[in-house]
């Protein structure tokens, strides 16, 4: 019979209890989402348990704002991948835990206050729900056994923030990723059953820095895709320094920032060049020297460079427009040689001509612009 970690049993109906995933538990307001099943059949119950949907909702949320193309799927996952997979879910297990006994257990001997409406569980409902999962876990690892419920168990971990990995269906990845939970969950519980012998057991640390919205993996043999651009930026600044000139340092880290101030600050591999193009069509409006405009400078660098384009601003020259590319494109050079799935030549042929005048180049990005009447060179200044 296939277990759950997520059901625990209070008298004779069943519970569902979920810890909020680590990715979204600051934003989402409570540890855990918990509701009566109001049924007494395992079966039934184990068939109701999910959780997801509520879960990536909250995802979707946090995500507002933050448009891009689905990320492309993968045809496998590497070792690497899947130990990462295995070491999140063996944390999100052992913390869960952690959290359900700071709560504590529910003891109808030893208080006289009311049960509760969604109730905790005693100690010795927990400790036999976990003593039978750990059984179906085990028996389902060692005779390779796959049901829907581990399935779905491993397509949510997946969507997990530092782990977003989009695995294509038919990949024979799913069968090891599957496997690597199960060993997750007999490795969980054999934590758990130590717990209740009053044994210590750390929760193992979640295997991807979330600290500061990076995701930087903290194992041996780290995935490039996690590592986002600030962090990125702040080894590529580490290791450049040694030749710039302040002045360089300077130039090359405000047109970097006004880079993740358009794109924003992404996993390296999630770059493309629609966001090149994004920060060359910014540029092709932007005034020089406008951060020091005073109707400009309290703006973001698209509403000052929108304001200045209806306003008939004259942009920065030809000249400035390419060096900011050719600093922002060094970057990613760097960046192409020194992590994994990087897209090559993300600035490759985007500088402009300098026999055309930036105004000019601006044309062919809106139909509005097309049917304005040109100005003369002159009036541009």
């Amino acid at each position: 019979m296939p277990g759950h970690t997520r059901l625990y049993r209070r008298g004779a109906a069943y519970y569902h209890r979920a810890a909020v995933p680590t990715d979204i538990k600051d934003s989402y307001g409570k540890r855990e989402e918990t509701f009566s099943l109001i049924i007494k059949d395992r079966d039934e119950a184990l068939r109701r348990v999910r959780m997801d949907q509520l879960f990536e909702a909250h995802r979707k949320q946090l995500r507002t704002g933050d448009i891009r193309a689905p990320e492309p799927e993968l045809s496998e996952l590497t070792p690497a991948q899947i130990e990462t997979v295995k070491q999140a879910y063996l944390h999100h297990l052992l913390d869960e835990d952690e959290e359900v006994r700071e709560d504590g257990f529910y003891d109808p001997e030893h208080t006289s206050e009311p049960q509760a409406e969604l109730p905790q569980p005693t100690w010795e409902e927990r400790r036999d729900d976990n003593a039978f999962f750990n059984k179906a876990a085990r028996y389902d690892l060692a005779r390779g056994k796959r049901d829907h419920i581990i399935r779905d168990e491993a397509e949510e971990v997946l969507t997990w923030d530092g782990l977003e990995l989009r695995l294509a269906q038919g990949s024979p990845s799913w069968h090891k990723v599957i496997r690597a939970l199960q060993e997750a969950q007999v490795q969980a519980y054999e934590g758990i059953a130590k717990r209740d012998a009053g044994d210590v057991v750390p929760t193992p640390p979640y295997p991807v820095d979330l600290s500061d919205n990076s995701a930087t993996a903290t194992r041996q043999d780290s995935i490039s895709s996690h590592v986002r651009l600030q962090n990125a930026v702040d080894a590529w600044t580490a290791e450049k320094s040694r030749a710039w000139t302040d002045k360089a340092r300077n130039d090359y880290l405000a047109w970097m920032t006004a880079f993740a101030e358009i794109a924003g600050n992404k996993p390296l591999h999630r770059y493309n060049k629609d966001d090149a193009r994004a920060l060359k069509a910014v540029l092709l409006k932007l005034p020089p020297n406008w951060r020091k405009k005073p109707g400009l400078k309290n703006l973001s660098i698209q509403e000052a460079a929108a304001l200045a384009d209806r306003s008939g601003m004259a942009p920065m020259s030809t000249t400035n427009l390419n060096k900011a590319l050719t600093r922002v494109g060094a970057f990613w050079s760097w960046a192409e040689a020194h992590y994994d799935e990087v897209k090559p030549s993300l600035f490759k042929g985007l500088s402009v001509r300098a026999t055309v005048s930036a105004r000019d180049q601006r044309s062919p990005f809106s139909v509005a612009h097309r049917s304005r009447t040109p100005r003369s060179r002159s009036s541009a200044g």
